[in-house]
């Protein structure tokens, strides 16, 4: 789209591209149409840099919390695999996590305190693991025993990511309220109040800790996107699939942490729940007993 100057004269040309991927030109001469048709393109081009500024700076707004979160996701979904994996359960074709029928005796010990653990840094642990649980969730069971022992020897990986989840909550209380200290005070408080439901604070393992952080993290990233959509009207169809691909992705990451929150509480039920149940089949069991006898009399009353 720009002027032409051909024999002293300028002339108007539109560049279009066809469906097969052509490019044309369509002409508008040189009078009054050409210039309408110069504004017209002017125009549009103006309003697409606005678009395009106002993606880019919601993306830097945003950039830092989303990367938290993401690494806070990935790194923790690995912990959560070799966890369940160093406790004998697997899992085929992404299918549910089952109790691993192949698994040894020996391998549900407790790991030995070796004297000289191998000397390896928070990243090669953390990429050693994740090599580990390929291994595993492929059916070798050597690979099990050395994710027990590497998880033992580094307990530190799971305060890592623990201070990253704090991070990453830290981060996205910014981003949603801004200089609004209510707002911030509400999330603080709606933040701790998720945490003690999913007890969090009171986990018994750090895992279970980790993956209860890793839901309330992506509840406020989830949070985010549902307030940015609710607020702001699509102002171009970019702008309405931007907002659009950002709610899907937190969306679908908060499922997946609660469904691990979900499958970890099921395989390893803590000892507080386990009592609740109990307690609650007994009612159960109770309630059908009376129930049972009141029909019994209610037929001993028809036939006598």
């Amino acid at each position: 789209m720009a002027w032409e100057t051909r024999a002293n004269r300028r002339y108007y040309y539109r560049s279009l591209r066809l469906p097969g991927g052509r490019v044309v030109k369509e002409y508008f001469g040189c009078g009054a149409q050409a210039v309408r048709a110069a504004a017209e393109d002017d125009r549009k081009r103006k309003r697409e840099q606005t678009i395009r500024d106002q993606l880019t700076t919601e993306r830097q707004r945003t950039a830092a919390a989303e990367q938290l979160v993401t690494e806070l996701h990935h790194e923790s979904t690995a912990l959560f695999t070799a966890a369940l994996l160093a406790a004998g359960y697997h899992r085929l074709n992404y299918g549910p996590w089952r109790r691993s029928r192949t698994m040894i005796a020996s391998n549900l010990e407790p790991p030995r305190k070796t004297q000289q653990p191998v000397q390896r840094t928070d990243k090669e642990a953390r990429s050693r693991i994740r090599e580990l649980a390929a291994k595993a969730q492929a059916g070798e069971l050597t690979a099990v025993v050395e994710i027990r022992q590497l998880l033992a020897d580094h307990p530190e990986l799971f305060r890592r990511l623990g201070d990253l989840a704090s991070h990453a909550q830290r981060a996205w209380i910014n981003v949603i309220a801004g200089d609004n200290v209510e707002l911030r005070e509400m999330l603080i408080r709606k933040v701790g109040d998720l945490k003690r439901q999913l007890g969090a604070e009171s986990a018994d393992t750090a895992v279970a800790g980790l993956v209860a952080d890793q839901v309330v993290s992506s509840w406020l990233a989830l949070y985010y996107a549902e307030l940015a959509e609710s607020q702001s009207s699509p102002s171009s169809l970019k702008w309405a699939e931007f907002q659009l691909k950002r709610l899907e992705s937190a969306h679908r990451r908060h499922l997946k942490s609660l469904a691990a929150l979900s499958v970890f509480q099921r395989t390893f039920p803590r000892p507080q729940d386990t009592v609740a149940v109990a307690d609650r089949d007994q009612s159960d069991a109770a309630h059908c007993v009376s129930k049972s006898d009141l029909e019994s009399s209610r037929l001993q009353l028809c036939f006598s």
